[in-house]
This record gives C-alpha cells, structure tokens and sequence, in this order.
C-alpha cells in the first residue's frame, strides 16, 4: 500500500451506517493504474463487466445535486435500486442498494480503489 493511501484503509462509515461490517470482499488487479480501475468499478453502465450476477443497469435522471442513481437487474435478487451516498472520484464511493427480493436489508456498501504496487 502507498502512504497516500494509508488513510482509504480508515475511511469512517459511521456517516452513512452504525451497522458493523458484515462483508469484505477484496479485488485484485494488474496493468491498470487506480483511476482507470475505477472507471470501470464506479461506471454503473458497466457492472455487468465485472459483477456476473448483474443482468441490466437502468441509470435515473441526476438528482439536484447531479447524482446519478440506478438500478440494477440481478439474476437472484431483481431489481435493486443502488442510491450513491458519497463519490470521491478516483477513490471511492458509498451506495446503499435495496430491493424487494433483494435479500440485505439496511445495506450500505464502500467499493474503495487501493493501489498496494505497481
């Protein structure tokens, strides 16, 4: 991990959920600087690139404040709505998805770009 990014490890959800942690999912990559990586994991059209159980995304119209809000169609659980909560561009982002088949309640998720080498 680079100092600089010593602080992502300790980013403080407490703003968006008291809930403690209930997954850790950690992915791994080669040849492609963190922005790039993140303009593939934070570009909701291309979910269906990396998240195999995604059918469909239907993207919203931006919110006052030009958040884009979308849906996503899973093969198990429906359709989710993912609402973003906070975008820090090429970092991370917080989303809170929920749904009627969607099996989480309550469920709040940081997808958080870490470069730990070259």
């Amino acid at each position: 991990m680079n100092a600089n990014d010593d602080q992502s490890r300790d980013f403080d959800m407490s703003a968006f959920t008291s809930a403690p942690l209930r997954l850790d999912m950690q992915i791994r990559f080669r040849g492609k600087a963190p922005d790039e990586v993140f303009a593939i994991m934070g570009d909701p059209e291309r979910i269906k690139d990396w998240y195999l159980l995604a059918k469909d995304v239907h993207l919203h119209e931006p919110d006052a404040d030009g958040q884009v809000n979308f849906d996503v169609e899973f093969v198990f659980f429906g359709v989710v709505l993912e609402e973003i909560l906070h975008w820090d561009l090429p970092r991370r982002y917080v989303y809170r998805a929920h749904g009627a088949d969607f099996p989480s309640k309550d469920y709040i998720a940081l997808i958080e770009i870490q470069q730990t080498g070259d």
